[in-house]
C-alpha cells in the first residue's frame, strides 16, 4: 500500500464505511484490510475519508449496485491491469486503490 501511495502521491485515502453483514469471517478481512490500508495511510500522513460501499462502486463502474466481477472487469480496463480470482475474493482494497487514484487525479486538475 505505501509504495501505491509513494508512486500516484495522493493527498486522500477513501476508505469503504463499515456496514452490517452476515459473513463474520468476511467482516474480519475487511477490517484487517482497511486497517493496513488506514496505517499506510496515516504513516504516509494522508487524510482518510470514509465512502459507502455503493459510492465506491459507483466511482468505479458508473453503477452503485455494480457486482464485484464489474468493478474488476472496470478497473482492469482503466489501470491496465489483470485481477486474478485471490485478488477478486479481496476486491474492496483494490477499489478503494482505484479512488486513491482518482483523487489525484482530481486534485491535480
Amino acid at each position: 500500500m505505501q509504495e501505491i501511495i509513494e508512486m500516484y502521491l495522493p493527498k486522500q485515502l477513501a476508505i469503504e464505511a463499515p456496514f452490517y453483514g452476515k459473513n463474520v469471517q468476511s467482516m474480519l478481512k475487511l477490517g484487517r484490510a482497511q486497517g493496513v490500508a488506514m496505517a499506510a495511510a496515516m504513516t504516509m500522513g494522508l487524510d482518510i475519508q470514509e465512502y459507502a460501499p455503493k459510492k465506491i462502486k459507483q466511482s468505479v463502474t458508473g453503477n452503485g449496485n455494480a457486482s464485484k466481477e464489474q468493478v474488476a472487469a472496470m478497473l482492469e480496463s482503466i489501470l491496465k491491469i489483470k485481477i486474478t480470482s485471490n485478488i477478486l475474493m479481496l476486491l474492496t482494497p483494490s477499489e478503494l486503490q482505484y479512488v486513491i487514484l482518482i483523487s489525484q487525479a482530481e486534485s491535480q486538475a
